[in-house]
């Protein structure tokens, strides 16, 4: 398994981590638990749950497993790999910057920065897994 994909399931796990944790948390304040006095600062997270959960941990280890799993053009090559590289900061910087952002400053210009980065990741993982992939029938590298 390539260095790159290792680091985005890394990753991918922290964001598993964090958004079953905040989700265990909200969960517990539906279900009518006291908090100690932090249940309005966490009904103000609740939106970064779904964005960990969904944009941080599958759509990374997605990421990370499409550019261990298709195959390469020749036997050691992954053409243009600093597009995957790109995208594996832009994503994990996007998602960091967003989560900061929207809970210290919820009505900052850097969340539309952050969105922007995130939206940017998909495209160069794609835009890197082009070249490598190969039509149905088509004989591999």
């Amino acid at each position: 398994m390539p260095a790159l994909s290792r680091w985005m399931l890394l990753f991918s796990f922290f964001y598993l981590f964090c958004g079953s944790t905040l989700g265990a948390l909200l969960l517990t304040q539906y279900a009518g638990f006291s908090l100690g006095g932090i249940e309005k600062q966490l009904a103000s997270l609740a939106t970064l749950h779904p964005l960990w959960l969904l944009v941080g941990w599958m759509a990374q280890s997605v990421l990370g497993m499409a550019y261990w799993i298709f195959p390469r053009v020749q036997k050691h090559q992954r053409p243009r790999a600093i597009l995957a590289i790109c995208s594996c900061f832009f994503l994990n910087f996007g998602l960091l910057l967003y989560s900061f952002f929207f809970f210290f400053f919820p009505y900052s210009s850097f969340l539309t920065l952050s969105a922007i980065l995130l939206f940017l990741s998909f495209p160069l993982m794609f835009l890197h897994l082009q070249p490598r992939i190969k039509g149905f029938g088509s004989p591999s590298a």
